[in-house]
Order: C-alpha cells, then structure tokens, then sequence
C-alpha cells in the first residue's frame, strides 16, 4: 500500500510539474528550500559538520552562506530533475549544453570503450538523461536500485528515454562482458560512500580520510579503458554546461590509487570554484577508520 501512495505521489509531482512555468517552478524551489532549512532543519547537523571539516579556514558566517545556497541548489536539483523528464529534446539540449565532447571521440572511433567519472555536483541526474543525446555510441550508468518498486520501473523508464542505459550496481560485470566487442561509454558517479570499507580505497579528501570505492580503478585497469572527469558548472537556475577532462590514457602505467588521487583532485577543484553545487546533506564521512 505504502509503495502504492508513493508512486502515485511522484506521479502527481511530475503532472505538477509539467504546468507551471519556470518562474513558478523557481519560486515552489524557494519554497522548498526556506522549509528545509528553517523549518525542519534537514541534516542541518550533517551539512554543518561537512563544511566546517572540508573548509577549515573559512569563517562561520562564510559556511552559513555556503550552507544557505546548498539548500536552494538541492531544491533546484530537486525541481529541476523533476522538469527535465518532460522537456523535448531541444529543450533539455538548451538547457544542458556539452562542450568538449569531441575529446571522447578517438578513442571510440577506434572501437575503445570508456569510463566517465562523475559525482554529485551540479544537477547529475539531468546531465546522465541529456548525455547520450550527445554522442552516437552505447552509453551506460550504474545507479542504486529503489526500494519502491513501482517507482523504480516508472523512474527508469524515464531516465533511459532519451538513450541512457541504467544498470544496478550488481549487473555492471555482465555488462562489461556482453559489450566488450562494442565501444560503449560507462558512467560511473564516483563519489559516494561504499557500502562496506573492506576493499575501499582510503584517501585524503575535502581534509579528511575518506574511503572511496575501487570499482572504477578495478575496470580501468583490468580492460585499459580511458577514463574521464565531467564537470558540470551551474551557470545559472535551470542552466548547466559540461566540460570533459582526460585523467588517464588507458595505457600510461599507474600506480595503486592514483586514478582515485586523479578524480579527488578534479572533484575538489570543482567544490572550491562552486561550493555550495556538492552534495552535503549525504553522510559522506560517517566511516572514519
């Protein structure tokens, strides 16, 4: 019953959604917001105790600003994805707009497929619905399953309309094996806590040690498969463009780590130009040791 009224909650967000004008949808967004943030203080602890940790220097009332564009940037998110699976094509191309993609092209051309390394930055959701919209090639995403399933079958038809390929985290080996003759381009969102520490990689991040999953060193190097940062800058609400960034060649040698030292340095410059574009209600250090 419970999964019932959720999905027909979304459903009724999503109908809502598609009326309203974006000057509407920006002020529900600001709605949302003040009622997070001041209202029911969601994960105010968690939000706080991130940035003070990450941004040793900065002042309180600088973290408090940081803290306060966090919550209308999540509210935004949150609109935002729900718009996007309404837009047409050129519609959402307008508003999400690539512009180095070319940079990923020899490598396919020469039958090499590719690993994309991303993180929750920006509006993520929307950038892994636009992507495949951009080049002519099999493109993959491995997300975290629901635990409503009406909702995940709904929610999965409608990122994948426009190309994507969603895959649950456990199906990712049998993927890479039933398209190892087709190049392909794998996304892989990099920046979320493991599940277990047992085989993390364990790095300085935002200084603080932080674990990090190993899954995307593990492909690169056992297939050699170039792997890639995307960036996305938020040049205003409902605008985002993508930059694209070689970490590594597929066959320059590499020592253990390094391809996590490579994407930690590229997240972190991306959180210090827009810090309040990252997600910091997650608990993302609540394993330390």
């Amino acid at each position: 019953m419970i999964n019932w009224i959720a999905y027909i909650g979304f459903r009724f967000l999503l109908g809502l959604v598609r009326l309203l004008p974006d000057r509407l949808l920006f002020f529900l967004s600001d709605s949302i917001a003040f009622f997070l943030q001041k209202v029911v203080g969601y994960r105010k602890a968690i939000i706080q105790k991130n940035l003070k940790n990450s941004f040793p220097k900065k002042s309180p009332r600088e973290s408090a600003e940081i803290a306060t564009n966090y919550y209308r940037h999540l509210s935004d998110v949150f609109i935002e994805t729900l718009q996007s699976f309404s837009l047409s094509k050129a519609q959402l191309e307008a508003r999400f707009q690539y512009e180095n993609t070319e940079i990923l092209l020899p490598y396919l051309e020469k039958n090499q497929s590719i690993l994309l390394l991303g993180s929750h930055f920006g509006n993520w959701e929307m950038g892994c619905l636009s992507f495949p919209l951009q080049v002519h090639y099999p493109v993959y995403t491995v997300y975290k399953s629901l635990s409503n399933p009406k909702v995940e079958i709904y929610l999965r038809k409608l990122r994948s309309k426009w190309g994507m390929n969603m895959v649950p985290m456990n199906q990712l080996g049998r993927v890479l094996v039933a398209q190892k003759k087709t190049p392909s381009i794998y996304i892989l969102v990099a920046d979320q806590s493991p599940a277990t520490t047992n085989q993390a990689i364990w790095k300085t991040f935002l200084n603080q040690r932080t674990p990090f999953i190993n899954g995307a060193e593990k492909i690169a190097l056992n297939r050699s498969y170039p792997v890639f940062y995307f960036a996305i800058e938020k040049k205003k609400r409902g605008r985002y463009t993508v930059q694209f960034s070689n970490l590594w060649d597929g066959v320059s040698p590499l020592k253990d780590g390094e391809l996590s030292d490579l994407y930690i340095a590229a997240l972190t410059q991306q959180i210090n130009h827009q810090p309040s574009e990252w997600l910091w209600s997650h608990n993302r250090w609540k394993r330390t040791t």
